[in-house]
């Protein structure tokens, strides 16, 4: 299992952009999980004041909910929402926000991607009980909806494990060499993994945005980092070759070169 260690322990962290200054109660939020996510963990509230929230969730697991009286910059969520193709209004819900609610969970020692699903359930509770604009996601650049974001939640729970992909890791696709698409994903790198680049490819948008996602799930439910060379099969009978090699975006980066056939 991927397990944090002191070289790896991130800072787990979303941000519910707040039409609303607002800050719910421990009661308020274990009422909600049980409810709406029955057999989910609750919190335990540890200290508590006007602005933060002190959590210790499912037991051992440190999580704080601050409330800022501020808005982030236009500089940096503008490119997040203009790549947010299924959600066109993603600009003009961001401008409403006047305050921040970070939900934050200390993963050390914890397996991240366990970690990850109960701090996404958490997230989607929270949101549902203020009044959100947005929530956003800043390792996977991300940026959702508060009904797309639990709907893909409720969606992925009948799943084991329940991994919402589409919330976590970004599918970047574009041309570098005209004619030909090339995809990268941000957000691996949460995990511990390479980040996902396919180059110059000659399929379609939907079959290298389906062989990514499967490709990065795959990664995730098994914990395997696969080798140099390695060819594998998915669900769909496609093959992908796979081999390690620097991004072109960043010759610095190292990443999981995929090849489709």
């Amino acid at each position: 299992m991927n397990t944090t260690d002191e070289t790896f322990a991130p800072l787990l962290e979303f941000a519910l952009l707040l039409r609303t200054p607002m800050l719910p109660s421990a009661d308020v939020i274990n009422k909600y999980l049980l409810d709406h996510f029955p057999g989910s963990p609750s919190v335990a509230e540890q200290s508590g004041g006007d602005a933060v929230l002190d959590l210790l969730y499912d037991e051992n697991k440190p999580v704080q909910l601050e409330l800022l009286g501020e808005t982030y910059n236009s500089d940096e969520l503008d490119p997040v929402c203009e790549h947010a193709w299924w959600w066109p209004e993603a600009g003009e819900a961001v401008s409403q926000h006047n305050s921040v609610l970070l939900i934050r969970m200390n993963a050390e020692g914890c397996d991240i991607v366990e970690a990850m699903v109960l701090l996404t359930i958490l997230t989607s509770a929270v949101a549902s009980l203020v009044d959100t604009a947005a929530i956003y996601w800043a390792d996977g650049a991300l940026i959702n909806s508060t009904d797309y974001f639990t709907q893909e939640v409720a969606r992925a729970r009948s799943s084991q494990p329940p991994i919402p992909l589409t919330l976590w890791i970004s599918l970047f696709l574009g041309e570098v060499t005209p004619g030909k698409l090339t995809l990268s994903t941000i957000g691996m790198s949460v995990f511990g993994y390479p980040e996902l680049e396919v180059v110059d490819a000659d399929c379609e948008v939907d079959q290298i945005l389906q062989v990514s996602h499967s490709v990065a799930l795959h990664m995730l439910e098994t914990d395997i980092v696969h080798e140099d060379g390695e060819t594998l099969e998915l669900a769909s009978g496609r093959k992908v070759s796979i081999h390690r090699a620097l991004s072109i975006f960043n010759d610095e980066d190292p990443v999981l070169r995929l090849e489709i056939s």
